[in-house]
């Protein structure tokens, strides 16, 4: 079955039915006007390095928040007037007083992720003026209760997306090898605006390297420097009755969480224990894989949603098992297969690729060539703004920790991009 990118719309409106009773949401203070110009000391750097945009966070949550705030401010207002203006037009009161009651009633971030915001917050205030801090749709000041909203954006809006983990004979090491693709419509904040973004370890969390957005603290695409890898693929179920009254985690910050806090051994099966210690709103797969399995699996994905009756809102989906032993790969696309029944276009394309290597070997060059297999739209074929096409693909060795990464340019395909490779444990050192 095809992929729809606009499946997530129905649910918008039932979530606007749901909120109808709900009191507007409060604006945050207005804070302090901006600085006399003087460039702050910043805990972060935003460079253009063999071609991809780079953001370097370091020190702080507040510190990091305040660093991507500052870089990004003007992208931040415009790309965020933008979405909200293209999917809701002109209704202003529609947002105001249904949207920013769902990111404050039906989400929960943790005290880090709230110093982040409120740092990002200030960052923005001190590079632009008052003027400059007013997207046209909201005709005031970009707010904190804003940027809850906008870190909320992935978990009301359908992500696409596919991706392959093999191990054993499959890679030259033995450990897990990942090909990602991330499908989603090309809008101004995930094409030109996409980055990879490379955190520092600190506070007992792991460093990591992946891709997000402007104004996001989440991660669509990471591997920090244990080896563990993370990546979220939309899954279409709706949210269990009562879900909207629960403290769900917005699910780019579960990804984040992910790489940040499991260690290498058996992080595929504590990553099943946390996303049951998180609940989630809509239906998710996210595939993990990790270089140091221990006694557990090498790769595996977490079917995750909100029914938390069935299981505790999540299920573990490990390789098949052929003639008493385990198979050595293990897909993921947008569909559950232990939660639910369904495969797609994408999924047969990468067993056929698999199924087309024989037992040889994948070095990164075919990798590549299995995540473009399942890729978006076809070869030849660019994704114009605003259309449907795969707008990152990543290539990510576990056991060497390296990610290789495409980031699309408009009008292109991502096949006919240059990778470019990232040493994980180098760049957060």
């Amino acid at each position: 079955m095809r992929f729809r990118p606009s499946s997530r719309v129905p649910l918008l409106l039932l979530f606007f039915l749901c909120l109808l009773l709900l009191p507007p949401a409060a604006s945050a203070p207005a804070g302090e006007e901006p600085s006399s110009g003087v460039r702050p000391r910043l805990h972060g750097t935003l460079r253009r390095e063999r071609g991809v945009r780079v953001l370097r966070l370091w020190g702080t949550p507040r510190e990091r928040g305040f660093a991507q705030g500052w870089l990004l401010a003007k992208e931040i207002i415009t790309g965020f007037d933008r979405e909200l203006t293209r999917r809701l037009g002109g209704r202003r009161s529609l947002y105001e007083k249904r949207v920013l009651p769902l990111a404050g009633l039906g989400f929960s971030f943790s005290e880090t992720e709230e110093e982040e915001l409120l740092g990002m917050l200030e960052g923005i205030r001190a590079r632009l003026p008052a003027r400059d801090r007013r997207p046209a749709f909201l005709a005031r000041e970009i707010t904190f209760a804003d940027l809850k909203a906008l870190n909320t954006f992935g978990d009301w809006y359908a992500l696409g997306c596919s991706s392959e983990a093999v191990w054993g004979d499959r890679t030259p090491d033995g450990t897990p090898a990942v090909v990602r693709n991330f499908d989603f419509s090309a809008l101004d904040l995930l094409v030109p605006g996409q980055y990879v973004r490379i955190e520092a370890p600190a506070g007992g969390r792991h460093g990591w390297v992946g891709i997000s957005h402007p104004g996001g603290i989440g991660v669509l695409t990471a591997l920090s420097d244990a080896g563990v890898f993370a990546a979220i693929h939309d899954v279409r179920v709706a949210p269990a009755p009562g879900a909207l009254l629960r403290r769900n985690v917005p699910r780019l910050a579960a990804v984040r969480r992910l790489v940040e806090e499991l260690a290498p051994e058996r992080a595929v099966e504590e990553a099943l224990s946390l996303c049951r210690r998180s609940p989630t709103l809509y239906g998710n797969n996210l595939l993990v894989a990790t270089p140091a399995p221990g006694p557990g699996l090498p790769a595996g994905v977490i079917e995750y949603d909100s029914r938390r009756g069935m299981r505790q809102g999540a299920d573990l989906r490990g390789p098949a098992r052929r003639g008493g032993r385990l198979e050595d790969h293990v897909a993921c696309t947008n569909h559950h297969r232990l939660r639910g029944r369904g495969d797609g276009r994408r999924y047969r394309a990468l067993a056929a690729g698999l199924a087309g290597r024989g037992g040889r070997p994948f070095d990164v060059k075919g990798l590549f060539a299995l995540a473009s297999r399942a890729a978006v739209p076809g070869p030849g074929r660019g994704v114009p703004p605003g259309g449907f096409g795969t707008l990152h693909q990543v290539v990510a060795l576990t056991g060497r920790k390296i990610l290789w990464v495409r980031l699309l340019v408009p009008h292109r395909n991502i096949r006919d991009l240059e990778p470019t490779p990232f040493d994980v444990a180098r760049e957060t050192a």
